[in-house]
């Protein structure tokens, strides 16, 4: 009898090992509307291969870049529903399945975007993070510097918030979005991105804000005579997965990923950090009028609209968690 246990115990164990042997990679499809040569799409590209390479070719991520399944929101959106695997995202789009987390996409609310980064790993950030991953499917990883945003107008040397009366900006058709350009003193124009240089350039608005790198790709300085360093947004991105996706993963797969996304994020935000430079360098050769504003005038004058704005959304004391942060 014990013999038999014996061959019946080696037998299992030979089919168990064969089994993992031929076990089949985990496959992950990463959606994104970057290029494969911008930041974005150079940090997933590396992401995806230091996964592959830690779990041994357990967990193979395929990236697909350029908006082959879709923009920016509809990737996230995606991900959310399970349908796709991995995405970019940032606070104020994911909030539109989570509310609370719009506070890192309000005008003036960090400071710097290591304070963002610091604040989304900390306390508060992690039960956002939380709440994301509930309400919204989505888990959330570490923030990446998108970059800050900044005005452009075509009309005045804008200085203070005063400057900005009556100027038309253009912003993202969300309740955040606008109320950020309003709290600046701006009057808020939602437009589509592919089509904000014409409007620029027929004057339908006066002006837009965006990070340096977009500014300068779109060639929005040629039809802009001010650029604005407003800095009201230290913008961040982070990748998110689908909680469906997430939860098939073993413990050590998960550790993994979170690893390897926190080890590569600050050779994006290098990356990122470079290409402003250079981008603002090469805005300045090209004439536009670079401004240096009252930064802190804004920020006095923003922030509490923002935070009433948002009281019924936003956690109760969150910007003075915020202000006890880092940066």
């Amino acid at each position: 009898m014990r013999r038999v246990l014996a061959i019946l115990l080696t037998v299992s164990l030979v089919l168990v090992g064969a089994a993992a042997a031929t076990a089949q990679p985990i496959t992950l499809k990463w959606g994104h509307p970057f290029k494969t040569d911008f930041v974005f799409g150079i940090s997933a590209q590396k992401i995806a291969d230091l996964i592959k390479e830690r779990t041994k070719g357990q967990v193979v991520v395929e990236v697909l870049p350029n908006s082959q399944v879709g923009g920016y929101f509809q990737c996230m959106a995606s991900a959310a529903q399970g349908t796709l695997d991995m995405a970019w995202t940032d606070g104020g789009s994911v909030g539109r399945f989570y509310p609370p987390s719009g506070v890192t996409e309000g005008a003036y609310m960090f400071k710097t975007a290591k304070q963002l980064q610091n604040f989304w790993d900390g306390p508060t950030g992690q039960k956002l993070r939380q709440g994301i991953y509930e309400e919204a499917n989505l888990k959330a990883f570490s923030a990446f510097e998108y970059g800050t945003r900044q005005l452009t107008n075509s009309k005045k040397a804008v200085r203070t918030p005063a400057d900005m009366k009556g100027l038309r900006i253009r912003c993202l058709e969300s309740k955040v979005s606008m109320t950020s350009a309003t709290a600046m003193g701006a009057t808020p124009t939602p437009i589509d991105f592919a089509e904000l240089y014409l409007a620029l350039q027929q004057g339908i608005v006066d002006g837009q804000e965006n990070p340096i790198p977009s500014i300068y790709s779109m060639k929005f300085y040629e039809v802009q005579k001010y650029l604005v360093l407003t800095s009201h947004l230290h913008q961040c991105l982070f990748p998110v997965m689908s909680r469906r996706s997430w939860e098939k993963l073993s413990p050590e797969q998960q550790k993994i990923i979170t690893q390897v996304i926190e080890e590569v994020r600050p050779i994006s935000d290098k990356m990122l950090n470079d290409l402003v430079a250079a981008n603002l360098q090469a805005m300045k050769a090209s004439g536009i009028e670079v401004i240096e504003p009252d930064v802190e005038a804004f920020r006095a004058q923003a922030v509490p609209i923002m935070l009433k704005a948002f009281e019924k959304e936003w956690y109760p004391g969150i910007y003075e968690e915020i202000k006890k942060t880092a940066f």
